[in-house]
């Protein structure tokens, strides 16, 4: 390239040898003044101002030319947004719909956190939350009486413990229904008991009374035997023989009836006692399924309790932080407002001001988080105040759909402490005291450089690119 300017260069100055030359041989200005006028026309030399408009002007384009190559310019990218506060600025929101009963703030005022703004009309919620308490209560006695029960069960002494705050009559109900359960159980586990027993007893003497038959029967049936020799050798009479006889099958008929009866009593007997087993199995299941649903009851009251006191605390609305109120809806006491509903917003006092921008999603590729940032704000012409100086904190990792503007990313500045800030020379500084959330601002971010014949060929080498493809 610098050959060819080389080249250019001295063809130029041969050129200017050679006008030189030729206009020594011409004739002077002088000379020709009494010529005719055609001839003074063809003899007078060119005026050389217009060869010097048109020498400045390829000069101007030559350095214009040059410049364009060599020269750059930054590559800066523009988002447009507002001042807010880190943490935003606060929303008061009813959580419920109520009636306004209190009002305590107005539109601008100063307010500390913790302050009540709106106090909500509370009869609904008071309500609830003693309605709450009294089921907890409740909930409460029959938790203390199912456990009571399930001490009587486990064989421990059943302490009733009424809790703190119940209502005297009803302790002594439950008080009275838990030992009126503990004596039916005692009464019917000792009717089992004794049922068992004398089933038991019964059994034994049965067995006893058929092993005495038992060891009677060979007595019996040894006599037997002797009586029917005597009566074969005609010393004693048939009837002793058949009297005899009748006897033995006779106990022979006990035994077996005493076996009979013997089992059917140890029979008895086992059913006695496994509906004994059964009765207190019963019981102690059904207290400890009693338990375990007094205590879920109370979990679930003591739940219901926290979430109509929170309900109730809601009615008083407070500020979240020191700040300001602003955009004020509500102005008159006894007013309805919904739920979800705005009602006011608390600036921050003393919060660190940031800038959330929004940038074109053709820029996003170049911004990276601690890039350097300039803050205009249209409140104070930068010309006069000049701007503020930032770092890029974060941007959002997907865009949002503007109708007019298309995909935008939101990206958020910190702006730097007044200290950091640089005066660049102005009449006027901006303070901080001049800042205000929401005021409008816009954000600049240099991105990179490029030449500047790039800048001005690249709408055309676009054209080009793009161009011949339609149909």
């Amino acid at each position: 390239m610098f050959k060819t300017l080389k080249s250019h260069f001295d063809t130029t100055l041969e050129s200017l040898k050679l006008i030189k030359q030729s206009e020594a041989s011409k004739t002077r200005y002088d000379n020709t003044a009494f010529l005719p006028a055609a001839l003074d026309i063809l003899e007078t030399p060119p005026n050389p101002l217009g060869r010097g408009v048109v020498w400045v002007i390829v000069s101007f384009l030559m350095i214009a030319l040059i410049w364009s190559i060599v020269g750059s310019v930054d590559i800066v990218a523009i988002g447009e947004g507002k001042i807010i506060p880190r943490g935003q600025v606060k929303v008061i929101q009813s959580a419920d719909l109520g009636v306004v009963r209190e009002l305590h703030v107005k539109e601008g005022q100063a307010v500390k956190a913790g302050d009540a703004l709106i106090v909500l009309d509370p009869t609904v919620s008071g309500a609830e939350v003693q309605q709450a308490q009294q089921a907890l209560l409740t909930a409460q006695l029959e938790l203390a009486q199912s456990r009571a029960l399930a001490d009587f069960v486990a064989g421990r002494p059943a302490h009733y413990e009424a809790p703190v705050g119940a209502d005297l009559t009803a302790s002594a109900v439950q008080s009275a229904y838990l030992q009126q359960r503990i004596d039916e159980q005692r009464s019917t586990l000792s009717g089992l008991n004794e049922a068992r027993v004398q089933r038991a007893s019964e059994s034994r003497m049965n067995i006893e009374e058929g092993r005495k038959l038992s060891q009677q029967l060979p007595l019996l049936e040894e006599r037997l035997r002797d009586l029917q020799s005597l009566h074969e050798q005609g010393l004693a009479p048939k009837t002793v023989v058949n009297e005899a006889h009748e006897r033995a099958i006779g106990m022979r008929q006990d035994i077996l009836i005493r076996r009979e009866e013997g089992h059917k009593a140890q029979a008895a007997a086992l059913a006695a006692n496994q509906a004994y087993i059964s009765q207190r199995s019963k019981f102690a299941s059904d207290a400890l399924k009693a338990l375990t649903e007094a205590e879920a009851n109370y979990r679930l009251r003591e739940e219901e309790l926290k979430k109509t006191r929170e309900k109730a605390r809601l009615t008083v609305l407070r500020a979240p932080v020191d700040g300001y109120a602003q955009q004020l809806q509500l102005h008159t006491v006894g007013g309805v407002v919904k739920a979800a509903d705005p009602l006011l917003v608390i600036v921050p006092k003393g919060a660190e001001l940031l800038v959330e921008a929004s940038f074109p999603n053709r820029e996003v590729g170049f911004l990276r988080a601690g890039q350097l940032v300039e803050v205009k704000l249209e409140a104070f012409p930068f010309t006069r105040y000049g701007t503020l100086t930032g770092r890029l904190e974060q941007i959002s990792r997907d865009a949002i759909n503007d109708e007019k503007r298309g995909l935008l990313y939101t990206a958020i500045v910190a702006v730097d402490a007044p200290a950091q800030q640089q005066s660049g020379g102005k009449s006027h500084q901006i303070q901080p005291s001049m800042i205000q959330p929401g005021m409008a601002a816009s954000v600049e971010i240099k991105t990179g450089r490029r030449s500047i014949i790039s800048y001005l060929l690249s709408p055309l080498s676009r054209r080009v690119s793009e161009a011949g493809r339609e149909r």
